[in-house]
């Protein structure tokens, strides 16, 4: 028995060992049900997050988000003392708006 074989006897022997599945006791070929992979709960907040905050970032500031940004901008360029003053005075105003009060806020 030679150790090389050639395309024709190859073919010959493969002829004879084959035959229908059910003839050589092969049983059929399933694939295997892939279920998704089952995250974890951590796993998934984490996802969740990044998501809602890939949105946000993605969204439009609304009309009061702008007005906070353009407040925040301006209070940083102000001196401490008169950055302070003003905090003070919006945070007066707010709590006045807050609580329905529409008349003026005395000032200093």
């Amino acid at each position: 028995m030679s150790l090389f074989h050639t395309q024709k006897d190859l073919s010959q022997e493969v002829a004879v060992e084959c035959g229908t599945q059910e003839e050589a006791g092969v049983p059929p070929l399933r694939l295997p049900n892939k279920r998704p992979r089952k995250g974890s709960n951590v796993e998934d907040s984490a996802l969740r997050l990044i998501q809602e905050a890939s949105a946000s970032l993605r969204a439009t500031p609304t009309h009061e988000e702008a007005f906070a940004c353009m407040a925040a901008t301006k209070l940083q360029d102000m001196q401490e003392g008169q950055r302070l003053m003003c905090e003070d005075i919006l945070y007066e105003i707010l709590t006045h708006g807050v609580r329905g009060k529409s008349h003026p806020i005395p000032t200093c």
